[in-house]
Parts: C-alpha cells; structure tokens; sequence
C-alpha cells in the first residue's frame, strides 16, 4: 500500500515524513480468516541482497501468475478467495513477502533510517539514502520467477506492488506475459491531494503494545475501506491479529514504510515517462471511493499504457475486499487470455 503523502507536495525536514508514517501502511486486504488451519508450505530462496519467503499454489507446469504486495503486506495478506480463484481458473500462483515485511530477511544490520537526510536528499534531487529502493524490489520478483525457472509471468501488484510492477513491465518486458495494476499510482505528480483524507487519524501508537498496535491498524483499515464493500470490524481485527502473530517488526515496517514513499516519488517521472513502452496486455482495476490513490491515477494509466483495459468499480476503496476476489480473477484471467502465452 502507497502513503499518503506521496500525493501531495514534497515537505521540507520530517514533516512530510512523519505524515507517512503516521498512516503506519496498514496491509490493504479485507478478507475472512482462513477456514483450515494448514497453511500452505511458505519456501525460502536466496536473491540478490534477501532471503525471499514465498509460497507457490497449483500445478508448477500451469501459466504463472505472480502477486506484487504493497506496503506492509505479507503473502498471508492476499485474499484466499483470490488465490484459490486463480488456481481454480488453471494458474500457478507465486506470492511472496517483499523485503522488510513477513519472514523475508536480509543479511547484516541496516542503518536506520534518517528522515532529515531523506528529506534534504529529496529536496535536492539527489538520491535519498535508503537500505534498498524501488528497482531492488523489481529485481526480488524477478530474481524469484529465475529460482522458479519460470521465463515469463502474468503479473498482479497491488497499490507499492503496482508502481513495482510498473517497472518489470518497463524494464524487463520479456518477462511480463500480462500486467493487472489494482489501486496503482501512475507517478503524476498532479494528482489530488488525499492528506485530508485522513486527517482525523490519531497517531499511531507505541510499538511495544500489540494490542494498541492492532486496534490502530483496525481503525486505519476502516479508514481505507470503500463505503460500497464494508468487512465487520471482527473480520479486520481477525486478520490484523494474524498478520502480527506470523511476523512483528516495527523498525522493519517503518523502514519499508518509509522506502515506499521515497520509491514512489523517486521512480514517479520515470515511471509516468515510459508508461507507453509496455507492451504487455494491461488491466487497470481501480474505485472510485479510494481515499489513498485517487482515482484519476487509473485514467492515467489507461490513457498512457497503449494495450489496456480499465475498470472503475465505484465504491471499492483502497483493500481487496472479498466481494471483490471474484471480479478480480476474472479481469486478471481476461487480460492473461490476450497475452501470447494465454
């Protein structure tokens, strides 16, 4: 999931920052708990700068489709109903924990992070001194689709995970057979500004009360939750409860929470610049009631891919509601008929 002050201007010192991170990237899922209590084999495998933990659901010889998470959002964090859709439709699917969240680790001790610096580097146009940056987390998916020995993928990412998506399309499009895009930024820096959105949000609290944590994350979910598909408020704390319970690392949140904001704002020119260059059948799936990236990014993208769909669901926000998961397999299994190994 993206921040919220990725859309607006550019702050001078922590303030910016300090909006960024107050929002605390709660996972932008919305799904019931999982039925059985056996959850699929989670697999490590070594990639350039990390450890990836994934999983891979239905028949390894079947068309891969590869999910991209956003901010803060571990492999558990995609819709059940999503995944099983998929593999019922006759898809491997791979999802794995980006880099600073679930049980994906990386070697050595990393420097904290200094948003003054950021700041000032931001500021400046220089590149801001974080531990890994955009193109890092490109290279993790496709350093994963190598492990796999799989050449080419259909690939899913959702709000971070579609401006990542965004530039394996860009840059490796050999290796994208189809591309869907949920609630993605398109890098215009003209989008409208969505901080009043949350501007009511209390601040987030100490790390070390879990409970105080989870109540938190509940309460920011509500907030990003379209008005036309609502989750009971047991449902959201059910799944916030499980996601801390698999893995908990406040530094590591706020680390990734942090390089999602820089990611977004260093990659937006590039990425909206060379939008045009993909060539792999697009659907662009975004509501009109997301509070976090407005839907005009969507038209955006629509406008500026040359092979794409768009699909504009009003009332769906800024989560993967289950409501939804059904839509959701269709248009990813629709686009991934038109690409040339669909």
């Amino acid at each position: 999931m993206t921040n919220v002050i990725e859309h607006g201007r550019l702050r001078r010192g922590t303030g910016w920052l300090a909006v960024a991170m107050a929002l605390s990237a709660v996972v932008a899922c919305a799904q019931e708990p999982p039925e059985t209590p056996e959850p699929p084999e989670t697999t490590r495998v070594e990639v350039e700068g990390a450890t990836l933990a994934y999983q891979s659901l239905g028949p390894a010889e079947a068309e891969t489709v590869l999910l991209v998470a956003g901010t803060g959002m571990q492999l558990i964090d995609w819709p059940d109903g999503l995944v099983e859709g998929l593999v019922d439709a006759g898809f491997r699917v791979v999802r794995f924990d980006n880099r600073d969240v679930g049980l994906t680790s990386m070697p050595g001790e990393l420097e904290p992070i200094d948003p003054v610096a950021i700041g000032d580097a931001l500021e400046a146009g220089e590149p801001a001194p974080v531990p890994y940056t955009f193109d890092d987390l490109a290279g993790d998916a496709l350093g994963l689709l190598d492990a796999l020995d799989v050449p080419q993928a259909h690939v899913v990412g959702m709000s971070m995970g579609g401006a990542i998506a965004q530039l394996i399309a860009i840059d490796a499009p050999q290796r994208v057979a189809s591309l869907t895009l949920l609630a993605a930024d398109s890098g215009n820096p003209e989008l409208p500004d969505v901080a009043d959105n949350f501007a009511e949000l209390p601040p987030p609290p100490a790390p070390d009360d879990l409970d105080a944590v989870v109540d938190y994350r509940v309460t920011v979910a509500q907030v990003l939750a379209g008005p036309g598909y609502p989750t009971d408020e047991a449902t959201i704390r059910a799944r916030e409860r499980a996601a801390a319970d698999r893995a908990y690392d406040p530094e590591a949140r706020t680390r990734q929470e942090v390089i999602s904001l820089v990611g977004h704002l260093e990659t937006a020119a590039y990425r909206l610049a060379n939008l045009a260059n993909i060539a792999a059948p697009t659907m662009v799936l975004h509501g009109t009631d997301d509070p976090l990236v407005p839907v005009a990014a969507a038209y955006d993208l629509d406008a500026a891919i040359p092979d794409s769909e768009l699909q504009v669901i009003p009332g769906w926000g800024h989560d993967l509601p289950d409501q939804l998961t059904a839509k959701f397999v269709d248009a990813i299994s629709a686009i991934a008929a038109r690409s040339p190994v669909g």
